[in-house]
């Protein structure tokens, strides 16, 4: 017997205690497993040729029947399978197990433990969401559980993040200055240089624009990632290093804690970034044919707020690296600003004709988007591209990111599939 989801082969016996799982007869092979209803199986084509002669003369047999046998998926199963991998069913592992199915993980013992003791690293709540998600995309330790909690909290802000470290640099390189003395004349040239080029960079990025356009250069985030991880390393070397050679304990002690506030800040960095990389990841749940979307954070260039752009490009279905067609995908934008309140807006691009859905929750955003509309369709043929639809729509509750973005499976929807030989 196969058994890859088995809770119809459990129970409870009279005494209301779990029924022991047994082997199926022999001669009989079922097999079990979870699938969305829609989810479309297809039989092997048969085989056109000539027949083979000794096939032809052997006695002909029937083909075995195999018939599917399938049911929604209820309580009972959750709690039927957490007794078949010897789990106690308590609220905890139902939801860890249902959230499992969710995110198209295999179920199995093993998985179940690995989770709980992923859900460990959670410091700031979501702990089995955010466990299940970096199980599902194959990120198997704490950092990683860690970065979906606070991203979950929505304290993964890049823009609150980018203003932080504006000023840690700034504070840093008064420091530098005050403090020459800790240096040799080539450590304190370069290390300046360092600081000033990075000040540059995150001004460039933090700065509002002068007429609200967008800059491109904010979606290369590898680039930031790779000079923010090798300055946090430079500077924990160096502290180690002034602390061992000073004379100056003060001196070397106020280094140590702005370097300290530095690292803390450009580390806040790093988190961002690396989520917005993490979310991006494929997982187990794109297996049933959902979108996959690429996830950026980006400063806001139409007001100075800590909120940023949330930004979502879909990928193409075809394919095994799913990147981005340019030619034939959807543009997810979402931002917040004094005057317009909050806005979605939802851009479908196909060859280069582009259609607009606009959600706001302020009825004068969406008179405001209407004038505009003619302005907006001049701008996209200049570019070269074709307007060829606009929709404004006011609702309180628009469209959710997170859903997009960590698509999961409705149990509703989901058949518990027995298959019999």
């Amino acid at each position: 017997m196969s058994v890859d989801f088995n809770p119809g082969g459990l129970g409870r016996n009279r005494s209301g205690q779990p029924k022991p799982v047994t082997p199926a007869p022999s001669g009989e092979e079922t097999q079990q497993r979870f699938e969305p209803v829609d989810t479309q199986r297809t039989a092997p084509a048969p085989r056109v040729g000539a027949e083979d002669p000794l096939a032809a003369a052997a006695p002909q047999q029937e083909a075995p029947v195999i018939a599917d046998r399938s049911s929604p998926i209820t309580r009972q199963d959750i709690i039927d399978l957490l007794f078949q991998f010897q789990q106690a069913p308590s609220a905890e592992n139902k939801q860890i197990l249902s959230s499992m199915i969710q995110r198209g993980i295999p179920v199995s013992a093993e998985a179940i433990e690995d989770i709980r003791t992923l859900m460990k690293g959670a410091q700031r709540g979501h702990a089995i969401e955010s466990a299940v998600v970096s199980y599902s995309k194959g990120l198997k330790n704490s950092k990683s559980v860690n970065l979906m909690s606070s991203f979950f909290s929505k304290e993964l802000q890049l823009s609150q993040g980018l203003a932080q470290l504006q000023g840690s640099l700034g504070q840093f390189s008064s420091m530098l200055q005050n403090n020459q003395s800790l240096f040799n004349a080539g450590l304190f040239t370069g290390l300046s240089s360092i600081i000033s080029l990075m000040s540059d960079d995150v001004k460039k990025l933090t700065e509002k624009s002068k007429d609200d356009t967008f800059v491109f250069s904010s979606l290369q985030r590898s680039g930031l990632l790779k000079d923010t991880k090798t300055l946090l390393g430079f500077l924990t070397g160096l502290e180690k290093r002034i602390e061992r050679q000073s004379k100056d304990i003060g001196q070397a002690a106020l280094f140590k804690r702005s370097s300290a506030a530095l690292r803390q800040a450009l580390g806040g960095v790093v988190d961002s970034l690396t989520s917005q990389i993490m979310l991006s990841k494929e997982g187990l749940s794109h297996q049933f044919n959902t979108d996959l979307y690429a996830y950026w954070q980006i400063p806001n260039p139409m007001a100075q707020s800590s909120l940023p752009v949330d930004l979502l490009i879909r990928k193409d279905k075809q394919g095994s690296k799913r990147e981005i067609d340019t030619n034939q995908t959807r543009i997810v934008l979402k931002f917040e600003t004094p005057e317009l309140g909050e806005v979605t807006i939802i851009i479908d691009l196909k060859e280069n004709k582009m259609s607009y859905n606009f959600q706001t929750d302020n009825g004068e955003t969406k008179q405001y988007i209407t004038e505009m509309s003619a302005e907006l369709k001049d701008r996209m043929e200049t570019l070269d591209y074709d307007m060829v639809g606009l929709q404004t729509t006011v609702t309180e509750k628009q469209l959710d990111l997170t859903e997009l973005l960590l698509p999961i499976i409705n149990l509703d929807k989901v058949n518990r599939i027995i298959t019999e030989a």
